[in-house]
């Protein structure tokens, strides 16, 4: 006598849904700080993947051999010699590659960082050797950016502000305020410094094993394999044509504050557009970490004329161009004001990573709307034939 077969509508009972979104809201608890840490490498990933791959194929051919020891089989004795590494490339790929990305991200930062630093401290040395009376460090900066700043100041009827007084009556409360912000700011900074190293480990992981986990994602889908495969293109297409648009529109936003900055005449112009170019294609930062720098130096100098230009230049078109350019160099069968309204609200949503993530979720919705209408085409072909 056979077994009556098993009732599949009952697989899962109710209980197991509870539990799913038990579990799940656990997770988003649990994951939530640490969110950043694993979109950005599995963007990454995908970015990185084929020059990983092409990295590990040259040292896979080179057959690298290393000396270790070996048993004898008949006399069990231990004899060292040389032997060959199977598949080492698919281990120094991702290293290389993660290694390659931290020299290309940090390399121009700490350049900038190093610039930045040692500008600052020779304007603040010529300032305490021109300013008088002579005081500390803070009441000569503050005598200074009074005489520098008193035309314009005049001209906004501001012309009985003493800066330098306001900061001497105030300086005991002025740094009682400002430590609670610089003690947020250590803790931030430490925090950031943690998800970016946790950030490069999965990097390397998502190089070595991401390639694994396509099967397992499709097989989770509720959706046919064909389909499965679309969604998972369509999202691979879409990361790669937002990065060629942030690299794009980075250099023009480079070209614009370099050619800016030339046409006022700025020292540097050449530095200050390589630096927006790399500021730009870092979502965090952005060409406001350049051309702000760059206001208060001149403001500094008592050039308030640029300062005052540069930083309407910087506000008005450099702060805004990349949300009118991006959609027209993503060419991911998107519209363009639906792509234009996903980049916007992914950024207020999510952050620097809603750059990515808004454009994402629009082709999901996209690739969804296309499997339900070939669905339906199906349905509709299949019922004249019935």
């Amino acid at each position: 006598m056979k077994s009556p077969a098993p009732d599949q509508s009952s697989a899962f009972r109710p209980w197991f849904w509870v539990i799913l979104l038990a579990l799940l809201v656990l997770a988003g608890f649990v994951y939530g700080p640490f969110i950043q840490a694993i979109l950005w490498p599995a963007i990454l990933g995908v970015l990185l993947y084929p020059t990983s791959q092409r990295i590990a194929a040259y040292f896979n051919r080179k057959q690298i051999s290393i000396i270790a020891p070996s048993r004898d089989p008949n006399d069990k004795a231990i004899k060292w010699g040389r032997r060959p590494l199977e598949g080492i490339g698919n281990t120094l790929g991702p290293l290389f590659t993660v290694l390659g990305l931290i020299f290309v991200v940090l390399g121009p930062l700490s350049t900038a960082g190093i610039i930045a630093v040692a500008e600052a401290r020779q304007l603040v040395a010529e300032i305490n050797a021109e300013a008088e009376p002579r005081g500390t460090t803070l009441e000569n900066l503050a005598h200074e950016a009074q005489k520098r700043l008193q035309p314009t100041l005049n001209t906004l009827g501001f012309k009985d502000l003493d800066l330098a007084a306001v900061i001497d009556e105030n300086a005991t409360r002025l740094v009682q305020n400002s430590a609670r912000p610089v003690a947020e700011f250590l803790g931030k900074l430490v925090f950031i410094i943690v998800i970016t190293l946790m950030s490069l480990v999965a990097l390397f992981y998502a190089l070595r094993d991401g390639h694994k986990l396509r099967g397992p994602a499709v097989d989770l889908l509720p959706v046919r394999r064909e389909e499965g495969n679309l969604i998972l293109d369509r999202l691979v297409t879409t990361i790669k044509e937002v990065a060629k648009a942030i690299v794009a529109v980075a250099f023009i936003q480079g070209l614009l504050a370099g050619l800016f900055a030339g046409i006022i005449g700025i020292k540097g112009a050449v530095l200050i557009g390589l630096l927006t170019f790399v500021m730009a294609c870092i979502p965090l930062l952005g060409p406001p970490s350049v051309y702000i720098p760059v206001v208060i130096t001149l403001v500094l100098q008592g050039d308030t004329g640029r300062a005052i230009a540069m930083l309407i230049f910087g506000m008005v078109i450099l702060s805004n161009i990349d949300n009118l350019l991006r959609p027209y160099f993503i060419q991911a069968s998107m519209p363009p004001v639906g792509l234009f309204f996903a980049l916007i609200t992914g950024v207020l949503f999510f952050g620097p990573i809603g750059v990515m993530l808004g454009p994402m979720f629009l082709s999901v919705l996209l690739s969804v709307a296309e499997i339900m209408r070939n669905r339906r085409a199906e349905l509709e072909n299949a019922a004249p034939a019935a």
